[in-house]
């Protein structure tokens, strides 16, 4: 199905138990990159529960069409949320 867009729920990315591991991303898969919509937060990696700050990286074109879905359901995140984001980085 190499039409096909994906979203990618990576939340838990940072959650590895084993020495050394690392979480896949599914962008990194060869030729999945120019299809894959990966969607992240603050909350799992940071202990920011409740925070509800998350975030989306995509190809230009996904990215667009997110954003006009977006901008008609939600308002923005809250400024202490955003604050705290910007402490974890």
């Amino acid at each position: 199905y190499p039409n096909v867009a994906i979203l990618a729920d990576e939340i838990y990315e940072r959650l590895v138990y084993t020495e050394g591991g690392k979480c896949p991303s599914f962008a990194a898969m060869p030729n999945m990159f120019h299809r894959t919509m990966t969607v992240n937060g603050f909350s799992k990696a940071y202990a920011m529960t409740g925070m509800r700050l998350g975030y989306m990286a995509a190809p230009a074109r996904l990215a667009k069409a997110a954003t006009t879905v977006q901008s008609q359901i939600t308002s923005c995140a809250g400024s202490i949320s955003q604050a705290a984001g910007v402490a974890a980085l």
